[in-house]
């Protein structure tokens, strides 16, 4: 049987996953799985546990469109993002930085490490502050990541934050966010900036609804793909 192709899924609440999951069509397949308390097993949705609200994400339509496109290739995902966070608890020496570390690495016995995918940003754009250091906090976070990991040119993908966030008073600097995102894709080697153009969202004006997150997943496929090519 050929290694996994392992990809480790970081950020909030966006790339947790918060669809609805009657929403669209169950997601299955024997080339994809997930690491889950030491363990690799069949990926199902949710693939993250941290909240009650988990449900559909970007990561399976992203596995799907990876094992289809490429017969007999094995996806692991590793879910490791957590609702909620801050980018400065994904630095280098925070809680869940520590935590993927110490996910990612036995996860590995069983493949290869091929990319990151990030999406969060949305904590981050409440304050412009936080909005104006996000590409220098972020850049400076992924280096040392892929460093710790002993991938220095891992593919990383990264997605904007929902165009809607906009519209929405609480969140008032999402587009400096995004600009930040950008500008990280273009200067980090080998990464690429998924859109977000026409994604709705599921109610909240904060998540993806569950079409949109499957539309996002084979988002993400097609710039990794673009990545791979390279």
């Amino acid at each position: 049987m050929p290694p996994l192709d392992v990809f480790l899924l970081i950020g909030q609440s966006n790339m947790a996953g918060r669809g609805t999951l009657g929403q669209v069509e169950p997601i299955a397949h024997p080339d994809i799985l997930m690491y889950r308390e030491g363990t690799w097993q069949q990926a199902v949705e949710p693939l993250h546990l941290d909240t009650e609200r988990a449900g559909a994400g970007l990561a399976m339509s992203f596995a799907l469109h990876l094992v289809e496109q490429c017969p007999g290739r094995r996806v692991g995902l590793i879910p490791a993002a957590q609702g909620g966070t801050p980018l400065w608890r994904w630095e280098p020496g925070a809680d869940l930085y520590q935590r993927a570390l110490e996910w990612t690495r036995p996860a590995l016995e069983a493949g290869h490490l091929r990319g990151l995918l990030w999406h969060q940003g949305e904590n981050d754009a409440l304050e412009m502050e936080l909005a104006q250091t996000y590409f220098a906090r972020f850049t400076g976070m992924i280096a040392a990541l892929r460093a710790d990991l002993g991938h220095v040119q891992a593919p990383l993908v990264v997605g904007e934050l929902g165009h809607f966030l906009g519209d929405d008073a609480r969140f008032g600097h999402p587009q400096v966010v995004n600009q930040a995102l950008s500008h990280a894709a273009q200067i980090l080697p080998c990464c690429g900036l998924v859109s977000a153009e026409g994604l709705g969202h599921c109610g909240d004006q904060v998540h993806f609804s569950a079409a949109a997150f499957r539309e996002l997943g084979h988002r993400y496929a097609r710039v990794f793909i673009e990545l791979e090519r390279r």
